[in-house]
């Protein structure tokens, strides 16, 4: 059984390649502290609604201590962070606290010494005075600011298709997949190859600096694997985009299902619990096919047991016009040129693909390779074209 590993990621027999859940985990806990680092004043310890003089409590701040050394562990040359992230990682090896990072996750069964409850202040109060010198919100805005340009390009596609049809099908699917269990022969030899694999990243990482001083071996305790706690991984990126390109292009070989798409929309995202999927919303020539929760249905089952080979389920949003109805945004199934309120449901609702909530992207790819909202057939050619008659509504 020939297995490859990376810090966050491994790669199993039949190709099959997972994201390790702890790592997931630690993505959105670290960004929960540079929340706290970021948009909070408080320290280590805050002052309780007790009536005695000394009684103090830990903030949210201060229980990510224990888990500073793992937060570190978690980074590779492999992907590209967002900037409060890389912002931790650099300042984590240039702070005097990284000489602790051995002894972190001690602190999580007592109490801190003095010592480091103030080197920990410390490091909180040094990354707060560089944050504004290097206008690290600005850096956290320009990366969230991504949907302007993405909901230009949706409004830029439904506004084109809208001109040249009388109506558009639309079908809203979320392509997941399902959790994967390694063998307990798979988890020894992935934890085998984890302790080769990290020696590359840490020895980049903590290259040159001050206070890396320490045993990197340290580094590389079994205890710290996401393996040796939890041997359960998700589909990692390269994974889902394989398969998302694959649906895409094997369309051509479907066309009972997509002679009439005129245009498409997706998105890769990546979730805490759900780890990577797929948003996509197809967009049909109306005029021809109105049988939406029939089409979504198909789509999804094609998704699920040809392109993944049963490791993907979907989910048909065109099922649930009663929970979108609820909030008055049904925008799914046929949707006529001239209703403009349902269009106006429409744009509204596939603004949601364009948010951009990634902690991490992949620098090793160019262009926008989480999004896309693309013809699938050149409008200015079809001869076909919408009735110009009637009133909008």
């Amino acid at each position: 059984m020939k297995i490859s590993t990376h810090n966050h990621t491994l790669t199993l027999k039949e190709n099959r390649q997972l994201i390790l859940n702890n790592h997931l985990e630690g993505i959105y806990s670290l960004i929960s502290f540079m929340n706290e680092v970021i948009y909070r004043s408080q320290y280590f310890y805050t002052k309780t609604k007790s009536k005695l003089k000394n009684d103090y409590e830990v903030t949210k701040l201060g229980k990510h201590l224990p888990d500073l050394g793992h937060y570190a562990n978690m980074f590779t040359r492999d992907y590209q962070f967002c900037p409060e992230i890389q912002y931790f990682f650099e300042n984590y090896r240039r702070h005097k606290i990284s000489k602790y990072h051995e002894n972190l996750s001690m602190f999580r069964a007592g109490k801190p010494s003095d010592e480091i409850v103030k080197i920990f202040d410390d490091f909180v109060a040094t990354m707060r005075k560089n944050a504004i010198q290097c206008k690290l919100k600005k850096q956290i805005g320009n990366w969230r600011n991504k949907p302007a340009a993405r909901v230009r390009r949706i409004n830029q596609l439904l506004d084109t298709l809208f001109a040249r049809y009388a109506r558009l099908m639309v079908v809203r699917l979320d392509f997941h997949y399902k959790e994967a269990v390694l063998t307990h022969e798979e988890a020894e030899q992935v934890i085998h190859e984890l302790l080769k694999s990290r020696a590359d990243d840490h020895q980049a990482y903590w290259s040159n600096h001050e206070f890396a001083d320490f045993d990197n071996s340290s580094l590389l305790a079994i205890d710290d694997l996401p393996l040796a706690r939890s041997p359960i991984g998700k589909v990692c990126f390269e994974r889902v985009a394989a398969d998302r390109k694959r649906l895409f292009t094997n369309r051509k070989g479907k066309p009972l299902l997509f002679r009439e798409l005129v245009g498409y929309i997706w998105k890769i995202e990546c979730a805490r619990e759900a780890g990577y999927h797929i948003h996509v919303c197809f967009l049909f020539d109306g005029s021809k096919v109105d049988k939406h929760e029939y089409y979504a249905d198909q789509i999804g089952r094609y998704w699920a047991d040809v392109i993944t080979k049963g490791q993907g389920y979907f989910h048909n949003c065109n099922k649930n016009k009663a929970f979108y109805e609820k909030y008055q945004r049904w925008a799914l199934g046929q949707v006529d040129h001239f209703d403009v309120q349902k269009r106006k449901n429409l744009y509204h609702s596939l603004s949601y693909l364009a948010k951009a909530d990634q902690a991490i992207e992949f620098g090793k790819q160019k262009g926008d390779h989480l999004f896309r909202a693309e013809f699938a057939k050149d409008p200015t050619k079809d001869p076909r074209g919408r009735k110009r008659t009637k009133i909008s509504k």
